[in-house]
């Protein structure tokens, strides 16, 4: 009997270390796809296949094993990959229902992908939870502005903002829905509270910016004042790429 129970308990173990690698070296693959910078290139393919088959033996082996799962989810998402990132989520839900992020995340993931009725579900799951949840308000802005309440949408938005209480997806939909408005100082909005949120995504921030003032504002002045600090924010080896993206008119001026 002692034997068997060593035995069992070594097997145990056995399963929990590769079940761990497994998911962790898909994480690790997913992180170094996503630092390319250029995640939909296809010299990715195969990597993104490797990585999907490492999770799914991961996750059958474990299922409750929740420790890193979730940042897989959240790299197949920012490379447009829902329909993967949302089954990835819904594996740690099948454990862990009542985590509003994740929930937020799957909502998000089945609005993308067309499935308002899903959407709507898990809305309503994570708003039950979290009624305030930024994640929750971002959420209802984005199904407002797809069922075509823009003005509602908007209106919460605002709200949100001057309450301080929302996320980067709130922001970005700020942004968008200012651009699809022609709500300039909105969009304007938006970016800047991004670029203080999120400094690593600051050089397209100010760009969108500079964007905006030269080519919708008609404001030189506080375009180069925007373009320059896009350059500011850039990392020293992507500099020249954020140039590169700067109206050719102001582009010397810099």
């Amino acid at each position: 009997m002692t034997l068997l129970c060593l035995a069992l308990a070594a097997y145990i173990s056995w399963q929990a270390v590769t079940c761990e690698r497994k998911i962790i070296t898909a994480v690790k693959m997913a992180l170094t796809i996503s630092a390319s910078g250029a995640p939909a290139d296809p010299r990715w393919n195969q990597p993104k296949a490797e990585l999907l088959k490492l999770a799914q033996e991961g996750i059958a082996i474990n299922p409750h094993y929740r420790k890193i799962t979730p940042l897989l989810g959240d790299n197949l998402a920012g490379w447009g990959d829902w329909k993967n990132a949302i089954w990835v989520w819904e594996s740690v839900l099948a454990s862990r229902p009542n985590v509003v992020a994740i929930l937020s995340n799957v909502a998000r993931g089945k609005a993308f992908l067309g499935d308002s009725a899903g959407a709507a579900a898990s809305l309503a799951r994570a708003r039950a939870i979290a009624p305030n949840a930024p994640s929750v308000h971002s959420l209802e802005v984005l199904l407002l502005s797809q069922g075509g309440q823009i003005d509602p949408a908007i209106a919460l938005i605002r709200q949100r903002i001057r309450a301080g209480s929302y996320d980067v997806d709130l922001l970005n939909a700020a942004y968008a829905l200012g651009e699809q408005t022609g709500d300039w100082p909105l969009a304007i909005l938006g970016m800047e509270l991004r670029n203080q949120r999120r400094p690593e995504l600051a050089a397209t921030g100010w760009l969108r910016i500079g964007n905006i003032y030269l080519l919708k504002l008609n404001d030189e002045a506080r375009a180069i004042t925007a373009y320059r600090a896009a350059l500011a924010a850039a990392p020293e080896a992507l500099r020249d790429r954020v140039r590169a993206q700067v109206p050719e008119s102001v582009r010397d001026r810099l």
